[in-house]
């Protein structure tokens, strides 16, 4: 690689790599970022050093294990359910005509099935059987679906939220202490429904309407031996709920900016040292506890049209 850069690099910048060839060549990572940042510009250099100095010979290479054509182009990204029974590994995807394929680890389709419409959020994995093996929980514009892993239908399956709005986001967990399975959909329209494993909608979300839909899929926290649900809409308005429904204390929170990103949720002993760090798209990482109390705001450098950005490896 170092050839290769020295090739090409300019006649100033040659002689330079030339000078100072033994101290460039023990980086192993070098990443330049700059960008406007009001009436000035912020320049960021991140240089990582090796312990020694890098061998010109690698061993390391990649291998293909397995390779599957599709007539057509895909949707989604690969899939893996974990942990799959055996710890065997299979593969799910969505193509542009809506068919869902099974992989094997060979690459083989096991099996395709044909959803009637895109998939708007991640495939969920759970166990609504009881038999020790997973299921698969999927959500189009109109319904929430579970497949077993053989491809058929659950069945009390698929389930229609009673507004007609496109849904958008899912989110699976497992209450504690009762391990009971629910899920969470919102639409487009900010409407929250809460079900359990039943697909019972539960008290206190018929729905729960915000004023914006959701950015990321809602959250689910476990703490001091009660459960909580924590939302992030598009406007930058953060809530956390009970399991009723009822808003926390100190909350709705609005931040100054819009949110789209999932947050980051650290867990503590209480709601004080419980916190979520949430980045809007106006470049502030703020941190606040479930109390609704802010601890922090940091101001990121928001990457403005110019932008020049490397990032490459350099070894020997």
């Amino acid at each position: 690689v170092w050839e290769i850069i020295y090739r090409q690099a300019s006649p100033a910048f040659q002689a330079l790599m030339a000078q100072y060839a033994n101290e460039l060549r023990f980086i192993d990572y070098l990443s330049l970022q700059t960008g406007q940042a009001g009436a000035h510009y912020d320049t960021k250099v991140t240089v990582q050093f090796q312990q020694k100095a890098p061998s010109r010979e690698s061993t390391k290479y990649y291998k293909t294990l397995a390779n599957q054509y599709f007539t057509r182009p895909l949707r989604t990204a690969p899939f893996t359910p974990e942990p799959y029974p055996q710890n065997v590994h299979k593969v799910l995807v969505q193509d542009m005509g809506n068919h869902l394929y099974l992989l094997s680890e060979k690459g083989t389709i096991v099996w395709k099935k044909n959803l009637g419409s895109a998939l708007v959020a991640p495939l969920q994995s759970l166990e609504l059987l009881n038999n020790n093996q997973q299921q698969l929980l999927y959500l189009t514009r109109d319904r929430v679906g579970a497949l077993d892993l053989q491809g058929n239908a659950i069945p009390g399956f698929p389930v229609f939220p009673p507004q007609k709005s496109k849904l958008e986001t899912l989110a699976v967990f497992k209450v504690q202490p009762s391990n009971v399975w629910h899920w969470l959909v919102s639409n487009a329209d900010g409407a929250l429904y809460l079900y359990d494993e039943s697909r019972q909608l539960q008290k206190g979300w018929n729905p729960k309407t915000l004023d914006s839909p959701l950015g990321p899929a809602a959250c689910y926290a476990y703490i001091d031996e009660r459960s909580y649900l924590l939302t992030v809409q598009e406007n930058g308005r953060v809530s956390i709920f009970d399991l009723q429904g009822q808003y926390l204390q100190g909350f709705p929170l609005k931040l100054s900016g819009a949110v789209s990103s999932t947050p980051w949720v650290r867990i503590g002993t209480n709601l004080e040292q419980s916190s979520l760090t949430c980045l809007t798209e106006g470049g502030q990482l703020i941190t606040l506890n479930f109390k609704g109390e802010v601890q922090q705001i940091r101001k990121l450098a928001r990457l403005r049209t110019i932008v020049f950005l490397v990032s490459f490896l350099i070894k020997g």
